[in-house]
C-alpha cells in the first residue's frame, strides 16, 4: 500500500557474526511537496559569507526559509513564491554569523489546496 515504509536491516556472515542495524525509509506512491533528499546547502561546509540553499518543489508554493543558530534563535527569515522545479536562495548574508552549526527549515504551502510540508536540515559555517 501507499505510504511511508521503514526497513530495518542486519547482515550476518557465515560465522554467525551480525552487523549493526541500518534503517532505510521508502515512500511508496504519491509525491512529496518538498522531497527532503532534494534540499541542500551548497557548499556544505559553507566557507564564505554567502551560503546558497537549493531545493526542488513538486508544485508551485509559498516557501518560508528560517535559519536558527546553535542556541535555537531564529537569525534569518525569508518568505517567497517558488515555482515547480529547482529554486536557489542565494541572497543570504552570513557575514555576522559565527563559525559553527546552523539549522535551516524550509516550509512549503500550496495556497489553493492547503497542502504543507517542512524539511529541516543542518549546515556548517566554517570560514
Amino acid at each position: 500500500p501507499q505510504g511511508d515504509w521503514y526497513f530495518h536491516v542486519k547482515a550476518s556472515d557465515n560465522l554467525g557474526n551480525w552487523s549493526g542495524t541500518r534503517t532505510f525509509g521508502v515512500k511508496v506512491g504519491g509525491s512529496s511537496l518538498l522531497p527532503a533528499e532534494q534540499v541542500w546547502v551548497q557548499p556544505n561546509p559553507v566557507r564564505t559569507n554567502k551560503p546558497v540553499i537549493r531545493f526542488f518543489a513538486e508544485k508551485g508554493s509559498e516557501v518560508t526559509l528560517d535559519v536558527f543558530n546553535s542556541k535555537g534563535e531564529k537569525i534569518f527569515n525569508r518568505v517567497f513564491e517558488a515555482q515547480t522545479g529547482v529554486t536557489s536562495i542565494g541572497d543570504i548574508n552570513a557575514a555576522g554569523w559565527a563559525n559553527g552549526a546552523y539549522i535551516y527549515k524550509l516550509s512549503a504551502k500550496v495556497t489553493d489546496t492547503g497542502e504543507t510540508e517542512e524539511v529541516v536540515k543542518k549546515m556548517i559555517l566554517l570560514r
